[in-house]
């Protein structure tokens, strides 16, 4: 390496910027796509919606409707447990009277997070007595949230936080780990599922997501849950949500892959291509060693002369290459971090 200080660089920066580009995009890849969800058995956690084929919502989301919710959880053989839960944008006062924050938050039972297998890292979860409209208003608190205005006080837990206008109390803070459903959401209240009657149209909608029984497929608990929303009657006013279609089925997806599927292409894409570059590099520095070596052709040939065998040649060689991979890995990793 000193006598052939260029080569040597050329060598060791072209397999760094190789390395590094490829670990730090795995390293990407493998945190958004590959990673296990931190929630208990996610291989059979899915989301589930209903959609009738042709129609198209006007809002262009998934979900489920309460009269095929009921249907499917009063006789199904295929899921654990299924539960609804709503996101959205709220206007948050950390203390009475103070500057209103706007912050995403989300609704969700007990039940589903008893599904996703959650647990507090301070104070509770909600009790089955807060997800009625008249029941008292608890509300968890996010890390991240508890972190940054609360400064990891743990007498935030019994305070009062207030969520468009009305107050809650809160009752735990969810561990660092937990952002279900979505990483901006800073705080969850009770998800109170009102009955299809409540409302004026009398459709009632959300996003829902169920684990699955052991051994359950997908097209299982797609073709029961198409069945159970085919029995019962599609109220008048459905189209509304889901546009003008033909018979409703249902599609189940599991959740790691409907959490990645914006990201999916774009990022596998990405990995293909860093990987195609450490390709490249690999053939560059051989390229690079194949010229060295037919400078070296005198200096082999003075080896053999005074002895040298073809092993002890090829071992010599060996350890270079050896020297140039460790060195340029190690620079890779430090480039990638």
């Amino acid at each position: 390496m000193r006598r052939a200080p260029g080569f040597a660089a050329t060598a060791l920066l072209t397999l760094a910027l190789g390395i590094g580009a490829t670990t730090a995009v795995f390293s990407m890849v493998y945190g958004v796509l590959l990673r296990p969800l931190p929630y208990a058995a996610p291989n059979r956690l899915v989301r589930v919606w209903e959609e009738y084929p042709g129609g198209v919502s006007p809002a262009g989301n998934r979900w489920l409707s309460r009269s095929t919710y009921d249907a499917w959880r009063q006789r199904t053989s295929t899921l654990d447990a299924i539960g609804g839960y709503a996101i959205g944008d709220y206007q948050i006062g950390i203390t009475p009277g103070s500057e209103r924050v706007k912050m995403f938050g989300a609704r969700i039972p007990a039940a589903l997070l008893d599904m996703l297998g959650a647990s507090p890292a301070l104070g509770r979860f909600f009790r089955d007595d807060e997800e009625h409209d008249n029941g008292p208003r608890a509300v968890v608190l996010s890390d991240a949230l508890w972190r940054e205005r609360y400064g990891s006080n743990r007498t935030a837990v019994g305070s009062s936080l207030e969520v468009d206008g009305v107050v809650y109390t809160i009752v735990g803070v969810a561990r660092p780990a937990f952002d279900f459903p979505d990483p901006r959401v800073r705080f969850w209240t009770p998800y109170v599922m009102p009955p299809s009657t409540a409302t004026s149209n009398g459709v009632v909608v959300f996003n829902a997501i169920a684990r699955l029984k052991p051994g359950v497929t997908l097209a299982q608990a797609e073709a029961e849950g198409t069945a159970a929303a085919r029995s019962v009657p599609k109220h008048r006013l459905t189209e509304l949500f889901f546009g003008k279609g033909g018979p409703v089925i249902i599609h189940a997806r599991t959740l790691a892959d409907d959490i990645t599927a914006p990201v999916r292409p774009a990022l596998s894409v990405l990995a293909v291509a860093v990987a195609l570059v450490l390709l490249i590099a690999c053939a560059n520095v051989t390229n690079l060693l194949l010229s060295r070596g037919v400078t070296r052709q005198r200096e082999m040939a003075i080896r053999v002369a005074v002895g040298g065998s073809r092993a002890r040649i090829a071992r010599q060689l060996l350890t270079e290459s050896a020297v140039f991979s460790i060195a340029g890995g190690a620079l890779g990793l430090l480039l990638a971090w």
